[in-house]
């Protein structure tokens, strides 16, 4: 008997600690006012399974209440998993995206969450789009495309360049600058396709480039 409720509580433990919020993130990184606006909940269990139940989300005004109730095992492994939320065309300002995270045993559909697994608020602005335009003009370059160790950027860009971004395919931005060089080091970047968002005093230009 001892021994059973043993195995009983570890589940019931599993259920109610299983789930945390690892970051909030929107896509597209700055979002403008004509973009159809996504936010991204990477999450992390220490199960073996965190299959998605429910996810809900509701806009307010400004503000953003989200839910998310995820499915766990009972085998103590690392899972991962993205809930992804699309909010669409918002309207510029500022705004809060806040989610509560339950999580439940079983199949889809699981038990219900007994408690609250984890909370977390983003705060991220909408610009406006009036008066902002994406460039694309044929000067802009980067070189070397597929890149090692770094990219330069071309010689018409780099003088009137505001701001530099590098963003993943996620949307996650994995380099940003205010002070802006010619030659960017891309070597801690994991493999796969970018884009640099080069912001400037007329608008803004995108690139693609691969990282090998």
């Amino acid at each position: 008997m001892k021994y059973i409720s043993s195995i009983i509580l570890i589940c019931i433990t599993q259920f109610v600690v299983a789930q945390s919020i690892v970051q909030l993130r929107t896509v597209p990184s700055s979002p403008l006012s004509t973009d159809t606006v996504y936010v991204l909940a990477d999450l992390q269990f220490p199960s073996s399974d965190c299959v998605l139940d429910t996810k809900s989300h509701q806009i307010n005004g400004n503000t953003i209440s989200a839910s998310s109730h995820h499915c766990v095992g009972i085998a103590t492994a690392i899972c991962n998993a993205t809930d992804t939320f699309k909010l669409g065309v918002l309207g510029s300002g500022s705004y809060t995206f806040s989610i509560t995270l339950t999580n439940g045993g079983g199949q889809v559909p699981c038990s219900p969450g007994i408690v609250i697994s984890d909370m977390d608020t983003l705060t991220f602005s909408v610009q406006s789009s009036l008066g902002i335009k994406d460039v694309v003009l044929p000067s802009f370059s980067l070189y070397p495309n597929p890149a090692q160790d770094f990219v330069r950027l071309s010689d018409a860009y780099h003088p009137i360049a505001k701001t530099v971004k590098i963003v993943a395919v996620t949307g996650a931005v994995v380099f940003e600058s205010d002070t802006p060089k010619e030659k960017i080091d891309v070597s801690g970047l994991t493999p796969g396709v970018y884009t640099i968002e080069i912001y400037h005093n007329t608008g803004m230009a995108t690139a693609k480039f691969v990282k090998e």
